[in-house]
């Protein structure tokens, strides 16, 4: 098989606010330390904007003595994210409230556990933050009323009572914060909000981004196109990703589009009762011959439905076809011991460890598998 000269890749990022930049320099970051492990010479260009929608750098490569040209194009939609990362507590305690509604009485809840109780039990991390922050908060403010009432300074009682009160309540939105739990929770209302058709601007990006994607296969100038997506960004890869298919179905394009998940938890959308579109998306994936799915997850990974077929589980039996390649990063293998042992205590950095450089080689590599001389398919093959 011939090996890959150009390549297109298509990035799209979870739920984070943090834009091109900073995904820029991890990138660079870890692209470096992990030519160490997998012995690919790079260089990797300055970020610049290519389009309204996305920022792009070039990645020169050496592997194995094959030169390899990629464009790693960022897809930007960190300015609808922003739109929805909601930062005072009121506004977060009214987000639990909803997220809590939404997927208790749709019975969302129920199904995402029989899913995957690994996701199921990390979406109690913030309901129960909240809850016993807010217990605490009320009991020092009663312990205070108590307190100065048997002096008869009611009054005082109920001005230290909420300073207190106000005081806790703030240190525990910084603490939150600092420990990422509110990070689960605006993903759960995003997506939530999603489903509902509350996220107008969501729609015309999709288009936007698939439109971009299909007429860089069309111009047959690539040796492979890839879109790379994370976390909720699985969620409009599914979205542009079905579009781009039907439009390949329907014109002559010689490639074939590829797609790698990461850490997906397209579940968490697909399994709400209103979200229609997604599956309808999923049922349009699973039925074209024109994509080649690769999904990675690990069962460390608290904030992804690990090794789950989003596509089998979220449309009838009789319209499944196709589904994803299902395969494990096995990140314990990429790891030193203690160095494991010590990500596996942080949840937040757990689920970005699909972007990160390794200790050792292994099967799993994302940077080989986007710089590299070898196609995804037959790297994977290879397997």
């Amino acid at each position: 098989m011939n090996n890959i000269q150009k390549r297109h890749v298509f990035y799209l990022s979870g739920f984070d606010p943090r834009g091109a930049s900073f995904y820029h320099r991890v990138f660079k970051e870890e692209a470096m330390k992990q030519s160490n492990i997998n012995k690919i010479k790079v260089d990797i260009g300055a970020r610049k904007k290519h389009s309204k929608h996305s920022q792009l750098w070039k990645i020169e490569a050496q592997d194995q003595g094959e030169y390899v040209s990629t464009q790693y194009e960022f897809l930007c939609w960190d300015d609808i994210i922003r739109q929805h990362w909601v930062k005072s507590f009121w506004s977060i305690f009214i987000d639990f409230i909803y997220v809590s509604w939404i997927y208790i009485t749709t019975g969302t809840l129920k199904r995402v556990a029989n899913v995957s109780r690994t996701p199921a039990i990390t979406g109690l991390y913030p309901a129960v933050y909240i809850a016993i922050s807010g217990l605490l908060a009320i009991l020092l403010c009663y312990a205070s009323l108590a307190i100065f009432s048997a002096f008869n300074l009611t009054w005082l009682g109920w001005l230290i009572g909420l300073i207190l009160f106000s005081v806790f309540i703030y240190s525990a939105k910084i603490i939150g914060d600092r420990i990422n739990v509110f990070w689960l929770l605006r993903i759960y209302a995003f997506t939530a909000r999603w489903a509902s058709g509350e996220i107008k601007s969501i729609d015309q990006r999709i288009e936007f981004f698939a439109d971009k994607i299909f007429a860089t296969l069309h111009n047959n100038q690539q040796d492979e196109v890839i879109i790379v997506s994370h976390s909720v960004g699985t969620m409009l890869a599914v979205a542009i990703a079905a579009r781009v298919t039907a439009k390949i179905d329907n014109h002559q394009v010689k490639l074939q589009l590829n797609m790698i998940t990461l850490g997906e938890c397209i579940p968490l959308l697909s399994l709400l009762p209103k979200a229609q579109a997604i599956k309808d998306d999923l049922a349009y994936l699973s039925s074209t011959e024109n994509l080649y799915w690769i999904d990675y997850t690990s069962p460390a990974d608290g904030a992804c439905f690990p090794l789950v077929d989003p596509v089998k589980i979220s449309i009838p039996e009789q319209q499944l076809r196709n589904s994803p390649l299902l395969l494990s990063a096995r990140f314990y293998k990429l790891y030193t011991d203690a160095h494991y042992q010590k990500i596996k205590r942080n949840f937040y950095k757990m689920h970005f460890l699909y972007l990160m450089s390794h200790d050792n080689s292994g099967e799993y590599d994302l940077y080989a598998m986007i710089m590299g001389r070898c196609s995804l398919k037959e790297r994977i093959n290879k397997k």
